[in-house]
């Protein structure tokens, strides 16, 4: 075999896009919790790995899948992620109603803990971990990003990870976790377990991106674009948001990545 090509934050932007994506391997069900509490866990919390296998040291980027902490499923990978030019870790996490908050953001910290103690594996970088999700994935990738608790739980810093990007987030207490409290989804609520409420100065980068405030559902826009003030009010100058016109919840996620890439490349090390 030949010897592996090495990516570096200097030659990240030089890869070519068609080069890259003809040289890939997938490692499926990888379990990442260590000591599964339950079968349920042991059954779901896994996720599968895409990952060049001419080349090492490319970022890693974690992916939460969408489907309101209620369903949704870390396969149908989309081929599209592979432009983003990073090793791809797909998680799957545990749903209501079998569970309910906090476990499946414990879920979420462990599998980031895990990709970065095993990125090398894949030809990536622990030192360049990005976090990713679309409506409830952002959702956990801001929570992560936010409320350093649940990392902090599997030893980590939200600074340990190079930037979170959360695509069509509810930056207020989310819906299923409301649901699961007996709150209206009509009463929207801030407290620790929305990622609004830790909008301070001392953030990692953050890069938000919704759909158009008339096509979104709920107040989505509205709470980044709320997100986003506080963060900048704060002092921190780092946090990025992007509404799109014209794109729905349903659309949003292929058209943020561009917007990915770049965050991508400004924050690697």
């Amino acid at each position: 075999m030949p010897e592996l090509k090495q990516i570096t934050k200097e030659t990240f932007d030089k890869i070519s896009i068609e080069e890259y994506v003809e040289h890939w391997k997938v490692q499926e069900d990888i379990p990442y919790i260590e000591h599964p509490v339950d079968d349920y866990q042991s059954e779901t919390c896994k996720l599968d790995a895409y990952y060049p296998d001419d080349r090492q040291g490319v970022p890693a980027l974690v992916v939460f899948h969408g489907g309101g902490m209620k369903g949704g499923t870390r396969k149908g990978f989309c081929q599209m992620q592979k432009l983003l030019g990073c090793a791809i870790f797909s998680v799957e996490y545990r749903l209501h109603p079998h569970v309910k908050c906090p476990a499946y953001i414990q879920d979420a910290a462990a599998a980031v803990a895990w990709v970065k103690r095993n990125a090398t594996k894949f030809h990536a970088s622990p030192n360049n971990i990005f976090v990713t999700g679309e409506s409830a994935g952002a959702y956990l990738t801001a929570i992560l990003a936010t409320n350093r608790s649940f990392l902090a739980a599997e030893d980590l810093d939200p600074h340990d990870i190079n930037g979170y990007m959360p695509i069509d987030c509810e930056m207020i207490t989310h819906f299923t976790i409301r649901a699961e409290r007996g709150i209206p989804n009509t009463v929207q609520i801030v407290d620790e377990y929305a990622p609004l409420a830790f909008a301070h100065e001392n953030l990692p980068p953050l890069l938000m991106v919704t759909s158009a405030t008339v096509l979104d559902i709920d107040c989505r826009p509205s709470d980044n674009k709320l997100m986003w003030d506080a963060i900048r009010f704060a002092g921190n100058h780092t946090a990025e948001f992007y509404e799109l016109p014209g794109l729905t919840h349903s659309n949003v996620w292929s058209a943020a990545y561009p917007y990915m890439l770049d965050f991508i490349k400004k924050w690697m090390r």
